[in-house]
């Protein structure tokens, strides 16, 4: 390895010594023919931050010599104390063709805070005799408002990514660790982020870049050069698109990020009440949910938030207490579940005294064999129309067996809303 290691390191210095003039078409025919290999460089530079020495090895194993040297000489990849990076041009030019890169903390976006209102700052006070500056000036603030925008929205895509990943749990994590990871996004990023775009606050971005279009419109009708003067009327058209922008962004944290995290991080009652009764059910009273209460337990992405809710209460061993191997028949009720036909049952069969056992019953009605899907479908209309609903939780419980894993969920009286 140390001779390997050696081999390397001398390929790299002499890249560095020498001036390699490759045209550009051939170094995206490169990266072209050899996109496979740089997409796994990448990647394992976004998850251990380096490419090591063993790790650059395993993945070019089958490489010629040829193709490993161009990798240096096109300076695609470079060496840092014996170990390897992608370039930060290739790093970025890979995250935006994969869509793949790791949100920006906090800090690396209010960085743009003091950035953006320096460069604010130097445009107001360059004065108009030195059109050259003020024309370079402008254009600076021009791409870093741009690089901004890009980054948040970069953000916003790679939370909501990691949210539906969440709620998805492809990954099989326990209840546990999805909400120490719920709390990690909320603290860490999501609630950090929500603060950097709220206009509310005098000390956000947003505000600032909202100040700034005010000044822009003083100087789209002031008297300048023609240069200077169709600078300032491109900011005062970027500035108008930034904060709708901002604005759209702000709207997917709230209403996509944040419901079902947010929950998650206040602790909410039922979740955490449950979680803590089911950890010594035999040492703690069960908790007290028979106050009537209407409870908007759910987000618009309510089917994974009422299967994550189950999720809490699977007990595997637990005996079935309601059936659903039933030969009943076939009743005239299309296959796909209609969410308005049940709906309307629901209403002309309110109240419910157990909601999740009516709605096996419901569906044995028109299903030979359960389709768990359509149980969960069914069990999210209550929490879709919170409005419409008053939801009774009691200290009873209730077995039930979906996809052979069987939950003792809380007994849930459904009653209309009282006018």
């Amino acid at each position: 390895m140390k001779a390997q290691r050696s081999k390397w390191s001398s390929i790299t210095k002499d890249s560095r010594t020498m001036i390699y003039k490759a045209e550009p078409d051939k170094v995206l025919r490169f990266v072209q023919d050899n996109f496979n290999l740089l997409r796994e460089l990448y990647r394992l530079q976004l998850r251990d931050s380096i490419v090591s020495p063993d790790a650059f090895q395993a993945l070019t194993t089958y490489q010629g010599e040829v193709i490993k040297k161009r990798l240096f000489d096109y300076k695609l990849l470079t060496e840092r104390n014996g170990d390897y990076r992608l370039t930060e041009a290739v790093r970025q030019f890979l995250g935006f063709l994969l869509n793949e890169f790791k949100p920006l903390l906090p800090a690396q976006l209010r960085r743009y805070q003091i950035s953006l209102g320096d460069l604010f700052g130097l445009l107001q006070t360059t004065p108009a005799s030195q059109e050259d500056l003020l024309l370079e000036r402008q254009e600076h603030l021009y791409d870093e408002i741009l690089s901004f925008l890009d980054n948040v929205a970069g953000n916003t895509s790679q939370l909501l990514r990691k949210t539906q990943r969440l709620k998805s749990n492809k990954r099989q994590l326990s209840y546990p660790e999805r909400v120490h990871q719920a709390r990690h996004l909320i603290e860490h990023y999501i609630q950090p982020l929500n603060q950097i775009l709220n206009h509310q606050n005098e000390n956000s971005i947003t505000r600032l870049l909202w100040r700034m279009g005010e000044r822009m419109i003083l100087e789209k009708i002031a008297t300048h050069s023609p240069a200077i003067q169709e600078r300032y009327e491109q900011l005062d058209d970027l500035l108008r698109s930034a904060n709708e922008h901002l604005l759209r962004q702000s709207r997917i944290i709230t209403r996509e990020l944040l419901p079902l995290l947010e929950r998650l991080q206040r602790e909410s009652e039922v979740l955490n009440g449950w979680l803590f009764f089911l950890e010594s059910p035999l040492l703690r009273p069960v908790p007290d949910f028979t106050k009537p209460s209407r409870y908007p337990t759910f987000s618009d992405q309510t089917e994974s938030e009422v299967r994550f809710f189950l999720e809490q209460f699977a007990n595997r061993q637990e005996g079935i207490l309601i059936s659903v191997a039933g030969a009943a028949t076939e009743n005239s009720l299309p296959r796909f579940f209609d969410s308005r036909t049940y709906a309307r049952r629901l209403q002309a069969a309110l109240p419910v005294a157990n909601y999740f056992q009516w709605c096996i019953d419901t569906l044995q009605q028109y299903e030979s064999q359960l389709d768990a899907q359509h149980f969960i479908q069914l069990a999210s209309l209550v929490f879709d129309e919170t409005a419409n609903y008053t939801l009774l939780f009691s200290e009873s419980r209730v077995r039930l067996q979906l996809a052979g894993i069987t939950y003792l969920a809380p007994v849930i009286e459904v009653k209309p809303v009282q006018s």
